[in-house]
């Protein structure tokens, strides 16, 4: 039975193993038949990890010198200067985060104040997609959670970094308020020194939060959009441009893969229904990653222009 399997692949490959296991891991492995996505690819990165340590650690995101956002200093001849504050990242067994061991931010708080507002500015680096809930606890029946991924992008200067098309860095949870969310994402985003590609089915309150704290420029625009964030409206686009770029991603990167519950049946990649995506907080989260990926450019910062032309100096034609 062996010899069969090795010119197979994909759903081939599935339904082999399916008819012929050779052991009761096998007979149990494949048991969800509608699987969008490749389950063997899928369930042996998850009993990777969930058998090798340090891959994961959990912490918080903690201002420094306990100023918000900002502090303002005011000088002896009365100018008063606005100092952008800087979050830390502490080690934490019970912390809001989670973050892939040994990764920090390329553009760690790299944030700048202009006309009064906070703005990112190392968006090249990190995507961050966020499948938000819409209610506060107490008046929501679904109970759903809010799941947030921070992906870093393909660098071809630095091509050899092993975080590069990989989640980094997730925060899941179900606070007791909308701005208790919105509060967590936009520390990771402040963190990472990036903007979020945001759900906005659940209306207006994103923006809301993100205005009153003079961030609104953290919310992603995709182009041609005449609002920020994502909607997943009835025509089921998005979803399947989100489906897409998971399949694709699994077949070529899935050992990247850290956090189980990504990859698992009740919230991630092995359960995903396109009829019921409510469900599927961690597979939207990073499907969002995915589409602010392909869908959203940014000009690289002069100071990595400058190294580029370093490394490789040109002449212009005389």
């Amino acid at each position: 039975m062996l010899q069969r399997r090795v010119p197979l692949e994909g759903v081939q490959l599935e339904e082999e193993i399916r008819m012929n296991p050779f052991d009761e891991k096998e007979m149990f492995q494949l048991a969800n038949t509608n699987c969008l996505y490749d389950q063997i690819k899928l369930n042996d990165q998850l009993d990777y990890i969930s058998y090798t340590d340090g891959l994961i650690e959990r912490g918080n995101l903690v201002w420094e010198n306990g100023h918000e956002y900002y502090q303002e200093i005011k000088h002896e001849n009365g100018e008063t200067e606005i100092k952008v504050n800087k979050l830390k990242w502490i080690k934490n067994d019970n912390g809001a985060y989670e973050k892939v061991v040994g990764w920090m931010p390329k553009e760690e708080n790299n944030v700048y104040q202009k006309n009064g507002s906070f703005i990112p500015n190392g968006n090249y680096a990190i995507r961050i997609g966020c499948d938000p809930f819409k209610y506060d606890k107490t008046k929501d029946s679904r109970k759903s959670s809010c799941a947030t991924y921070a992906y870093q992008m393909e660098d071809l200067i630095d091509s050899n970094n092993e975080f590069n098309d990989m989640f980094v860095m997730r925060y899941s949870g179900r606070p007791a308020t909308t701005d208790i969310q919105y509060d967590y994402v936009l520390k990771m985003a402040w963190f990472c020194g990036c903007q979020v590609l945001i759900e906005r089915n659940i209306g207006e309150s994103p923006k809301k939060y993100f205005q009153s704290k003079k961030c609104a420029g953290f919310l992603m625009w995709l182009k041609d959009e005449v609002e920020f964030g994502i909607y997943t409206d009835g025509k089921g686009n998005v979803v399947q441009a989100l489906c897409d770029y998971t399949e694709s991603y699994i077949d070529k990167n899935i050992q990247k893969v850290y956090f189980p519950e990504l990859l698992g049946a009740k919230s991630g990649w092995l359960g995903f229904e396109v009829a019921d995506t409510q469900k599927y907080d961690d597979a939207m989260a990073s499907g969002f990653c995915f589409i602010a990926a392909k869908n959203k450019k940014y000009a690289v910062s002069t100071d990595r222009v400058r190294s580029i032309e370093s490394m490789m100096p040109y002449r212009k034609a005389i």
